[in-house]
């Protein structure tokens, strides 16, 4: 079956994406388009697509990995229970107290007198609001 131009009627070649006599983009077959780009770059798409999969699977786990948080006593009120996201400590992280009623947080937990201390990362602390002990952190 031959193809000719929409546009000027003028007779194309099987691989023609415009025609040659008036420049008018020629329809082209999508799929067909689509299985030679995969064929031309078949080795670049299967290691993107293998690092996206790697990817998605170490944000998995490192967002499965195991810490212990407990809730700081005034929102013992809404859970009543200690909440664990992770088992173990992370020993990266930076650990001080809180109590309840307080404003500011401790690396100490006996400083000030302070009573049920709370221990939670220091950016835990921060996001609640609390400021640093001026004893502690001098």
């Amino acid at each position: 079956m031959d193809n000719y131009c929409r546009n000027c009627g003028t007779k194309l070649n099987k691989n023609d994406n415009f025609c040659p006599n008036c420049g008018q983009r020629i329809k082209s077959n999508k799929i067909g388009d689509i299985k030679i780009f995969i064929n031309k770059y078949k080795k670049q798409i299967l290691i993107v697509c293998s690092l996206i999969l790697l990817l998605i699977i170490g944000v998995y786990f490192i967002s499965k990995k195991s810490k212990l948080y407990i809730m700081p006593n005034h929102f013992k009120s809404e859970v009543d229970t200690i909440v664990k996201i992770e088992t173990s400590e992370d020993p990266l992280a930076f650990y001080v107290y809180i109590t309840e009623n307080g404003s500011t947080f401790h690396k100490d937990k006996n400083c000030s007198n302070m009573e049920k201390p709370s221990k939670v990362t220091i950016d835990y602390a921060v996001s609640l609001g609390y400021k640093a002990c001026k004893k502690c952190f001098k």
